[in-house]
């Protein structure tokens, strides 16, 4: 009885095909049909059911003749025919999707985009498939908005501009005072907030978090911004030459160092900060997405293991 064309396959018609081709390559000899089931592991009575299946389906007989005289009919051929294409595409299909690499944005302060992320991105290529993965430095409050708006998959931001206390916390925010090796505070055997009254500084532009940071606390200080910069690199060189005093924020393990400048971490002066790692509403079922956040959060624990006692803080 021919099935209607509209009528959905009764059954797998994956394996009904592939059963089917591999009775092709039997016949013409002796037992083709168990020689059949055999190499795909399954009962003869299998292998005839999986056929007339496939035969009702297609309304035509796909066989004829008995025995070792069993050929393939004129209906026979052109399945197979198909049968062997729709395998190709298939194999072609899941060849080409295991290449293609899911793009992940991570949105992130500068601190996290120049002492975390580029050993996450390394191996980030052990991944498989390997993410293609773009970085973009934004500010606390900007993560916020693009993680839910969708514009950035992950998020790594101060814990107190994070909107949701479910992100995972990946380490402290440091902050470092750098004075040159002549200057007073480098000498000094502690510092405290009174020590620093009076002081001119180096900091970065006014929408800097470590600038509010700073300046909040020292308010009632007397203290002046005498020169503003935008990056760490010219905060040392500033400082280098004795035109201030800096404070630039760091991960635990990457405390500035350079010639000419002391450095000490200051951070239990100033309100503590905390950096957490967050994941796109609409992003949180992507495996690709939670394998990357699993190397973030990874190396982040890696570096704080690593660092020395002498660096301690």
């Amino acid at each position: 009885m021919q099935m209607p064309h509209s009528a959905p396959y009764p059954g797998d018609l994956f394996v009904h095909l592939q059963s089917f081709l591999v009775l092709i390559g039997h016949l013409g000899g002796p037992g083709s049909f168990e020689n059949a089931a055999q190499d795909l592991a399954i009962d003869r009575s299998v292998l005839r059911r999986r056929v007339a299946t496939l035969t009702e389906w297609v309304g035509r007989p796909l066989l004829e003749g008995r025995g070792p005289r069993t050929k393939l009919s004129a209906s026979g051929e052109q399945v197979a025919t198909h049968a062997r294409a729709l395998l190709r595409g298939v194999a072609a299909m899941r060849e080409t999707v295991a290449t293609v690499r899911p793009n992940i944005v991570v949105g992130c302060t500068g601190t996290i985009t120049t002492e975390l992320l580029p050993n996450v991105i390394v191996a980030s290529g052990t991944l498989r498939p390997a993410p293609r993965v773009t970085v973009r430095r934004v500010g606390g409050a900007d993560c916020r908005g693009m993680l839910e708006r969708g514009e950035i998959d992950l998020g790594i931001s101060r814990f107190s501009e994070a909107k949701h206390a479910d992100g995972a916390k990946l380490c402290e925010d440091r902050l470092f005072l750098l004075a040159p090796t002549r200057h007073p505070l480098a000498r000094a055997a502690r510092i405290n907030i009174a020590k620093l009254r009076g002081t001119d500084l180096v900091l970065y532009g006014p929408r800097s978090r470590t600038r509010k940071r700073v300046m909040e606390r020292l308010a009632d200080q007397d203290v002046s911004v005498a020169v503003e910069v935008s990056g760490k690199a010219a905060v040392i060189e500033y400082v280098r030459r004795g035109l201030g005093i800096g404070f630039v924020s760091a991960v635990p393990w990457a405390a500035p160092r350079h010639r000419g400048i002391h450095v000490r971490d200051v951070t239990s002066l100033f309100p503590r900060a905390t950096f957490v790692l967050q994941v796109a509403p609409a992003r949180r079922d992507s495996e690709d997405v939670r394998a990357f956040a699993r190397l973030v959060r990874a190396e982040a624990k890696a570096r704080l293991a690593a660092r020395s006692p002498s660096q301690g803080f």
